[in-house]
């Protein structure tokens, strides 16, 4: 069982990934974002770099 998050660190969370990170990331072209439907996905690329990222930690 999961232990229980509170509301505001959830919040906290959400809002530094979104403001720090999300945008970046699809800006590069590594993720899309669908802000409408607060959908995030790999995409191709994403894909790539971590096949690349396994093959350098063999």
């Amino acid at each position: 069982m999961l232990p229980e998050i509170p509301a505001e660190e959830i919040k906290r969370n959400y809002m530094s990934l979104y403001h720090s990170h999300i945008l970046q990331l699809a800006e590069e072209g590594t993720v899309t974002y669908n802000q409408g439907q607060e959908l995030i996905a790999l995409t191709e690329r994403d894909e790539q770099l971590a096949s690349i990222q396994n093959q350098l930690m063999r």
